[in-house]
């Protein structure tokens, strides 16, 4: 996954999701099945869209550093 971790679909500047035309492409280019992309992929890229909004929220709740 990290070869495709900047192919990611956002909306107002939070990540929704990777672009499924790239991860195809670089899953064939592999000699990954596409089948196994189809199947994982979406697992996957929920827990990742999980951990970016869990991250953000705690990066929203630290005390703001300034002078």
């Amino acid at each position: 996954m990290q070869r495709i971790g900047g192919q990611v679909r956002s909306d107002f500047g939070h990540v929704v999701g990777w672009d499924y035309t790239a991860a195809f492409t670089v899953a064939r280019a592999l000699g990954v099945p596409e089948v196994a992309v189809a199947e994982f992929l979406p697992w996957i890229e929920a827990e990742m869209v999980k951990g970016r909004a869990a991250r953000r929220e705690a990066e929203d709740e630290l005390p703001e550093m300034g002078g």
